[in-house]
């Protein structure tokens, strides 16, 4: 797969375009802040790079040592170009 992709390293917010022409299907990741609250608003996460027409799907997950974020779920809004909105939502209380 090496020819394919080439050697290169990776970020912890990248983006990968493959193949590698205008018109390859771009895969981007990201992380964003770590939140001490699931009240607190999330602000907007910009990509690594803007897709050229629309972003196809885009989905968060949690990350970290603790359990404070453990039981939510996040929702990508709306459809940008450049980046996404998280809304987080507690899986506990349905808020």
């Amino acid at each position: 797969m090496l020819p394919l992709f080439g050697k290169r390293h990776f970020a912890g917010s990248d983006y990968i375009r493959i193949p590698d022409v205008p018109g390859g299907l771009i895969v981007q990741w990201m992380t964003g802040p770590v939140s001490a609250s699931e009240n607190i608003a999330y602000p907007e996460l910009a990509f690594p790079t803007a897709f050229p027409v629309t972003c196809l799907m885009a989905f968060a997950a949690t990350q970290g040592n603790d359990t404070i974020q453990a039981d939510v779920m996040f929702q990508t809004s709306p459809r940008w170009k450049t980046g996404r909105r998280l809304n987080c939502r507690n899986c506990r209380n349905g808020f």
